[in-house]
Parts: structure tokens; C-alpha cells; sequence
């Protein structure tokens, strides 16, 4: 529940100090709400809409090293299990699920007016995102 607060106060942060000069060429302002080495959760706004998107990017790690210098065949399979029933629990509160297979990359992406319940930041909590592991304000 701690991490789902610190996410939903990070998030509310984020949309309340868009400026004009952080969007891109595109019309985009992205944001990174949390990012470990399996998740990465943006939040983008759009010049447009006043619509949010939040979208989470799930793939092996970028860092295959372990804390021992190396990560096991096990742990990799374990923690891609893991990381593919989060996805799917995002899906199950309405997110949109995708892959991009030349990079293994998984998505999933919900489009949110402004406010957002805790019960969302709950789910968007990543199976690693422990007491130990905040995310960074």
C-alpha cells in the first residue's frame, strides 16, 4: 500500500507540472513514473487531450548481472513469470496489452482523465517494488 501512495503522489506531481516546453515534435510529454531494471511506467500527455495515458513497459532485464555476478536461467524464467502476471493483472483492470517481439518488449496502457484511484497504483505496484525498492521522487 506505501508503494501504490508514493506512486500515486509521484503521478500527481508529474501532471500537475506540464509545461509547454515538455513536449516533444510529436505533441507528447512523457514521464517516467518508475523505471526498475524489468519495468519502466510513463505517464504521457498529450497537447491535444487532457486525457493521460499511463503505460508500462515490461522486459528482461537490461542488466542480466546479478547480485553473485551472474543470473541464473532459473531466476531470469522466474522473474519473467512473475513480471508477464503483473501484465495480466494490469489487463484485468482495463489496460491494453502488447508486444513488440523483436524486443521482447510488453506493454500495457490505459488512457485516464486526470484522476486516478489508489486502487489503480495498486496494481501498478511491479512484483519487485518492495519496501526496500522505492521509487524515486
Amino acid at each position: 500500500m506505501k508503494q501504490a501512495t508514493i506512486l500515486k503522489t509521484k503521478y500527481t506531481k508529474l501532471i500537475s507540472q506540464v509545461a509547454s516546453s515538455d513536449f516533444n515534435e510529436a505533441g507528447e510529454a512523457v514521464s517516467i513514473l518508475f523505471e526498475d531494471s524489468w519495468v519502466r511506467i510513463l505517464v504521457i500527455r498529450t497537447k491535444i487531450s487532457s486525457d493521460i495515458t499511463i503505460e508500462v513497459e515490461s522486459s528482461l532485464p537490461r542488466d542480466l548481472a546479478g547480485g553473485n555476478g551472474e543470473t541464473s536461467a532459473e531466476e531470469l524464467l522466474d522473474g519473467a513469470i512473475s513480471h508477464l502476471y503483473y501484465l495480466k493483472e494490469l489487463r484485468s483492470i482495463g489496460f491494453t496489452l502488447d508486444a513488440f517481439r523483436q524486443d521482447c518488449l510488453w506493454t500495457a496502457s490505459r488512457i485516464f482523465g486526470k484522476a486516478v484511484d489508489l486502487s489503480v497504483f495498486q496494481k501498478l505496484c511491479p512484483p519487485d517494488c518492495s519496501s526496500k525498492q522505492s521509487p524515486t521522487l
